[in-house]
Order: C-alpha cells, then sequence, then structure tokens
C-alpha cells in the first residue's frame, strides 16, 4: 500500500482545522437540503447529489477560511543587519590601540592645550 501524501487530505484537514465554521454552515445547508428535497424531489439520485453538495461546499468554506487566514497574517520584516562580530572586535581593538599609543608627554601637552 503507497502512502498518500498529505497534500490530497489537505481539503479534508482544512474543514477539520475551521470545524465550527464548517459545522454551523453545515446546519443551514441541512435545512436548505431538507427543503429541495421536500419541495423538489426525494429520489435517491437528488439525495445523492444533495449531500454530494453540502460535502463541497463545506470543505470549499474550510479550504476558503484557511485561505484567507494566511493572507491575514502580517509579512515578516526583515530584521536589522547587525555588523559582524568581526567588524566590531576591529573597532574596539582600534579605539584600544589609540587610547595607549599616547605616551605620557602627549598626554600632558594635551592637558596643557
Amino acid at each position: 500500500m503507497s502512502a498518500t501524501p498529505a497534500s490530497d487530505f489537505q481539503p479534508m484537514i482544512s474543514w477539520g482545522q475551521q470545524s465550527l465554521k464548517v459545522f454551523c454552515f453545515g446546519t443551514f445547508l441541512a435545512g436548505a437540503a431538507h427543503i429541495i428535497l421536500v419541495e423538489v424531489s426525494s429520489v435517491i439520485w437528488m439525495q445523492v447529489l444533495v449531500s454530494v453538495a453540502r460535502i463541497a461546499l463545506m470543505i470549499g468554506l474550510g479550504y476558503y477560511r484557511s485561505w484567507s487566514k494566511k493572507l491575514d497574517k502580517p509579512t515578516a520584516k526583515p530584521a536589522a543587519v547587525a555588523p559582524p562580530r568581526a567588524l566590531l572586535a576591529c573597532r574596539w581593538l582600534r579605539q584600544g590601540l589609540k587610547s595607549t599609543s599616547m605616551g605620557a608627554d602627549d598626554k600632558e601637552s594635551e592637558v596643557i592645550s
């Protein structure tokens, strides 16, 4: 028995993910189906047709709701790029070298001026 990819079951998975909305919609469709079967015809082919249409509409609603939720999610903004650690280390070393390269004479002349 071969394994079926999850994409084959995606419409039914989305139906289950949106179960409350699909259930409420299915309740409405049950009333509509009853009216159709009572007023139009209640032969077996009509019952099958109405049942298949209800299932297709509920799967379609679940798929649509899952799709629209994906569209509602905000897109992630790119994070600010931090400078590489090597660059930060070079800057730190340069600052350290500048402060240590000044001799005692340089410090005195700096204070006087």
